[in-house]
């Protein structure tokens, strides 16, 4: 049985897990509005829908984003300073510099954001088949999972949309199946190798494809990959990124 084809494949978020194993099986191949933030509620599942239909004009605004307190701060990106879009309920992590004001460095990052999420709607309209993940470390509910694929079948009624969504830290360890959505509870709590590696629950990634390479630079990608120098590895691949 061969492998399931998508024309479009991409993170919705949740945290970067999503993005770094599309990654690494060479499934990402540029730059998207939600690689690399993260939820923690199922309010972003709700606001979607909503920045698809008017062109995302009410994310990552300047007056909306938050910073984060003490408590709240991902200590994996001690190094950024972070914030929370508190219209859409993203995370943003690793988007800022502490060594650059908010003020001074806000409208490039918000260039660089707009970009990617026209990106996002284009590669959308033209692709026929879709395939969207999800990765959380909480319980996201199944009726926000199910809402958010029924506003995206209303609005895109001739696509093939599948969702798949992986739920760390769940205390059900249950696998439910729907047409058009895959939600798999995982008991374990999320660790290094799923954020830098892989782990066996990524697995169904290797059982799908893209149905065309449109990137120019996959070739040259894909050697980079034998380099045994990880920081000369890094620094390669990310030039072959379409921002």
């Amino acid at each position: 049985m061969g492998k399931q084809k998508y024309d479009f494949i991409c993170s919705l978020g949740g945290n970067c897990a999503a993005a770094h194993n599309l990654d690494c099986r060479e499934l990402r191949l540029f730059s998207l509005p939600f690689d690399w933030t993260y939820i923690t509620s199922d309010q972003p599942l709700y606001q979607l829908p909503e920045g698809l239909k008017n062109g995302f004009k009410n994310f990552f605004k300047k007056e909306n984003l938050r910073p984060l307190s003490k408590e709240e701060y991902n200590t994996a990106h001690a190094d950024r300073a972070q914030y929370k879009d508190i219209h859409s309920g993203f995370y943003y992590v690793n988007h800022f510099r502490k060594d650059i004001p908010f003020d001074v460095e806000y409208e490039s990052v918000k260039q660089k954001m707009d970009r990617r999420f026209a990106r996002f709607m284009d590669k959308i309209t033209q692709a026929n088949s879709i395939l969207f993940v999800l990765s959380a470390c909480f319980e996201v509910k199944t009726e926000a999972l199910t809402f958010l694929l029924n506003e995206l079948k209303g609005l895109y009624p001739h696509k093939h949309i599948q969702i798949v969504a992986l739920l760390f830290k769940s205390p059900t360890g249950e696998h439910i199946s729907l047409p058009g959505l895959e939600i798999f509870h995982i008991t374990r709590e999320m660790h290094t190798y799923d954020f830098t590696k892989t782990n066996w629950e990524w697995a169904f990634l290797d059982d799908v494809e893209l149905s065309s390479y449109p990137h120019p630079g996959l070739l040259k990608r894909c050697l980079i990959k034998l380099i045994p120098c990880r920081k000369l590895r890094h620094k390669l691949k990310k030039k072959y990124y379409i921002r």
